[in-house]
């Protein structure tokens, strides 16, 4: 959004999901990021394998799994720069024994 300054006004007269790729208003213009097609293919998946689910289970186990792939790929990442630091400053071999140790590290017990 281009505005000078952010007032009371502003806030209130602003359509500021127009600029947003998440918003429903970009999906109907066809510019959204793909989160609506996400939400379908999970409700339809969960509707298959719970037919009896009411729209309220399938809203809260859709970002109760939303929430976990987050996190799972957070915590993926935060490891891969982990051994890529290891790597660049002690070499492949260290990099491996990290690796190694954070995959000990993530097994549960």
């Amino acid at each position: 959004m281009n505005t000078k300054e952010i007032t009371n006004r502003t806030i209130f007269t602003i359509n500021w999901a127009k600029g947003d790729r998440r918003s429903v208003n970009a999906y109907l213009a066809g510019n959204g990021d793909g989160r609506v097609l996400w939400w379908h293919i999970n409700r339809l998946t969960h509707q298959l394998l719970r037919p009896k689910a009411s729209l309220a289970m399938i809203m809260y186990c859709f970002h109760s799994r939303h929430h976990v792939m987050t996190l799972l790929n957070l915590k993926y990442w935060a490891d891969v720069k982990k051994v890529a630091t290891v790597i660049h400053s002690h070499g492949i071999l260290a990099g491996i024994r990290r690796a190694v140790s954070l995959s000990d590290e993530n097994t549960p017990v």
